[in-house]
């Protein structure tokens, strides 16, 4: 119960950083459209449980895909004033949207937890409702940057293909030594992804 009582704590919280007091109020008395996302709307996502409507099912990207990133098509353009997210395991990441008319992604929300203590548990946001937002798109990206299950080595020379996130040197038995931070990545984990905008007659 506790549990379950932090998690909406938390969530709630992010609504409020995300949108702000004003904004979280909308949030919460707004009539909403149907969810424009899920599969059976005519919607298709990179992996089939993005937008299932389950919470049970589990979306990954590709095992070392480079981006790591999930992909949402809209069955046709919609005015977006809502982005729900049920995370299983991002710490880390980006969502945007598809601007046909000047052929860019653009941002939403950027979302950057703070840095893990050395040894604690890594804790994840589970949920993440993005409002205060107004576009018409078709495409909607979120864009994996760190993930809990992600593993930070280290190396005394990266190979070709090593992430490096940091390179310096360090004293070792009165030397100086090189060495460079590799992130190990790992497949990024959403449970699902919701799409919203007004319900007809809504403000």
């Amino acid at each position: 119960m506790a549990r379950h009582v932090a998690m909406a704590v938390a969530a709630l919280t992010v609504a409020v950083t995300a949108c702000g007091c004003a904004n979280l109020s909308a949030l919460l008395t707004t009539e909403w459209s149907e969810n424009y996302a899920l599969a059976s709307t005519g919607s298709e996502a990179t992996h089939p449980y993005l937008n299932d409507g389950k919470l049970s099912t589990v979306a990954e990207t590709r095992n070392l895909a480079d981006p790591r990133e999930f992909v949402l098509q809209l069955d046709q353009p919609r005015r977006i004033r809502r982005i729900a997210l049920k995370n299983d395991n991002l710490y880390r990441f980006s969502v945007e949207y598809w601007d046909a008319k000047r052929e860019i992604w653009r941002d939403v929300a950027t979302v950057r937890q703070r840095r893990d203590v050395e040894g604690a548990e890594r804790i994840i946001q589970p949920a993440f409702d993005f409002g205060g937002i107004n576009f018409e798109t078709d495409r909607i990206r979120i864009d994996v940057t760190r993930t809990v299950d992600d593993i930070i080595i280290t190396k005394s020379a990266p190979e070709p293909n090593d992430k490096v996130i940091e390179h310096g040197w360090r004293e070792i038995a009165g030397r100086q030594r090189e060495y460079f931070r590799i992130l190990i990545e790992r497949p990024g984990r959403v449970r699902e992804v919701e799409v919203y905008g007004i319900a007809s007659g809504g403000s």
